[in-house]
């Protein structure tokens, strides 16, 4: 009798949370951005929320919980109880910081459940346009005869674009130093003034200081070149085919969400990112928007991931507290 009990009460339990995940969302969502308020990641957020609330009927509100690279917003998420109601967007950057920070934060591999990215870009290589190098083999070759080492910037240690680089100096075999700094304005500045003089960084940051003279463009880190600097070589096409590096920002959940809560929300990003706002705001900007169910954008960030946790092996990357 007490069997019979037991297996009625585990059939009503799992019918109250079917129903609970069918029902979802029945509050207000919460997005965490872990980057500043005005950036470019935190305006796609906002337009992603406004159009996934649609979706969903529920609102959707967008907290900045900047810091860390990242890590302090991919935390709280990471804390958050998986039921759908707190979720991550982010750029891979914070995932990847997690790679090189001792203690590990987080397992960037494991405590997510992700729902999708949303878009993606190559890392676009520029280069202070004193330095007497017009393509990469040109680079290789004045790193290896400079006295000293060139200095190349991102914003922190362990960001997508600090490790793009040192992606790159390996396949040259060239020695690099590497100058932190905390935005993308003042990594650009600095190679723009030679205090460092390369950086791994986005078509859409840079490009504008290319087209003044201010920087060189000298190879994108994608498989094809991009339509808004059509004369920049792939850097396969520049003679390093395998150095391939680029960011992605998408949708994460806790670890334990349910899958139906995951799907229900993938659902509506996928509709979200058809909307011809979103659709522009990613051309202007030199985006490629992404179209996945959970599983796909799983397997393509552990991939993701395994490529930078390599770099970080291999170049011994470590930041401690």
């Amino acid at each position: 009798m007490a069997a019979r009990v037991s297996v009625a009460l585990l059939a009503c339990g799992m019918t109250v949370a079917a129903r609970a995940d069918d029902a979802f969302p029945g509050k207000m969502i919460k997005m965490i951005n872990p980057y500043a308020a005005g950036g470019g990641s935190d305006v796609l957020a906002r337009v992603l929320a406004r159009d996934m609330s649609a979706y969903l009927k529920q609102p959707i509100i967008i907290e900045n919980r900047p810091g860390a690279s990242g890590l302090i917003g991919a935390n709280a998420v990471r804390t958050a109880p998986p039921d759908g109601y707190t979720l991550l967007f982010t750029s891979s950057s914070a995932l990847v910081g997690a790679l090189v920070k001792a203690p590990q934060p987080f397992d960037p591999f494991q405590d997510f459940a992700p729902v999708a990215r949303a878009v993606e870009y190559p890392l676009y290589m520029v280069i202070n346009p004193e330095i007497p190098a017009r393509n990469l083999r040109e680079l290789a070759t004045y790193a290896k005869n400079r006295a000293q080492p060139i200095f190349h910037t991102s914003v922190g240690i362990g960001s997508t674009g600090h490790l793009g680089c040192e992606l790159f100096a390996l396949a040259a075999g060239i020695p690099l130093s590497y100058v932190p700094y905390t935005s993308v304005p003042a990594a650009l500045q600095s190679v723009m003034t030679n205090q460092t003089q390369l950086m791994c960084d986005s078509v859409g940051g840079a490009q504008a200081y290319v087209t003044q003279g201010k920087l060189r463009g000298l190879a994108i880190m994608g498989k094809s070149r991009m339509p808004q600097v059509p004369d920049v070589p792939t850097t396969a096409e520049a003679g390093f085919p395998g150095v391939e590096a680029g960011v992605w920002l998408g949708l994460l959940a806790p670890k334990g969400t349910p899958a139906s809560v995951v799907q229900r929300l993938n659902e509506a990003m996928n509709l979200a990112l058809r909307n011809p706002e979103m659709i522009e705001r990613a051309k202007v900007q030199g985006l490629t928007i992404i179209h996945e169910t959970p599983g796909q954008a799983d397997a393509a960030i552990k991939a993701d991931l395994k490529q930078w946790a390599e770099i970080v092996r291999i170049k011994q990357i470590r930041l401690t507290d």
